[in-house]
């Protein structure tokens, strides 16, 4: 009787243990499955954002976009206003002794040369950092300053600068044309007389700096004659970085 009545007790006891396991695992499962289902506050945050990109309506994005056209528009407006009106301010003074207002050093600076035309303007003259040249063109829309540091005013022929600006000095009486050569696009570059004794030239290429991992621009700078036969030249290559 006793045998009956222990393994009555066992059956009940192993039936209890059975029923507790089969219904605490699906408990413990749909926690893990809400664990996993959970998102961090990163995900949480991107699905935010992404839900508000996708809240644009594809009227506003051309809005925005027609929005922005006009603002550069503006903006080169704006900054084709200021350089004309500089343009003939400057020009206002290089037609009368006020000349010597607009240059760095007016105390040490002695005009060389002066052209002012209609839509152009070129100053050459020297000061205490040496020769200068300043050209602008209403046409070109360009004002650029050219330096000669360093170069001999008497020298066959020479060069300065670098990036989109070249310019230098023409001695020899042979020389008849200059270009500057950026990979396969070539420059003809502006020779200008300032007295019998000296002719300067310059150029203004368009020029991009690349990254350092990129391939640089081959740049060749050459003087000719009149037959146009090359009698000097150098190359380098163009700046990288920045």
């Amino acid at each position: 009787m006793e045998k009956k009545q222990y393994l009555s007790m066992l059956a009940i006891v192993v039936l209890i243990s059975f029923v507790v396991i089969f219904f605490r695992e699906p408990v413990q499962s749909e926690k893990n499955i809400n664990d996993i289902g959970e998102e961090s506050p990163i995900e949480r945050e991107f699905i935010k954002d992404e839900e508000e990109y996708t809240e644009i309506e594809p009227l506003e994005y051309i809005n925005l976009q027609s929005e922005n056209r006009m603002l550069k528009e503006e903006i080169e407006r704006l900054e084709n206003e200021l350089f004309d009106s500089n343009f003939r301010f400057v020009k206002r003074f290089m037609n009368s002794d006020l000349v010597y207002e607009i240059v760095p050093y007016p105390e040490s600076t002695e005009i060389l040369y002066k052209e002012v035309e209609e839509d152009r303007y070129v100053l050459f003259y020297t000061d205490e950092t040496g020769f200068n040249l300043r050209v602008s063109s209403l046409e070109d829309r360009i004002t650029e300053q050219f330096y000669f540091y360093g170069l001999n005013p008497t020298d066959n022929f020479n060069w300065f600068g670098g990036g989109s600006i070249y310019n230098g000095f023409i001695g020899d009486n042979q020389i008849q044309s200059v270009r500057v050569i950026q990979n396969e696009t070539v420059y003809d570059a502006k020779i200008i007389t300032i007295n019998e004794n000296m002719r300067v030239w310059y150029s203004i290429i368009d020029y991009e700096r690349k990254s350092v991992s990129e391939q640089p621009d081959k740049i060749r700078i050459e003087a000719l004659n009149e037959e146009g036969e090359v009698i000097w030249q150098e190359s380098f290559d163009g700046n990288l970085g920045g």
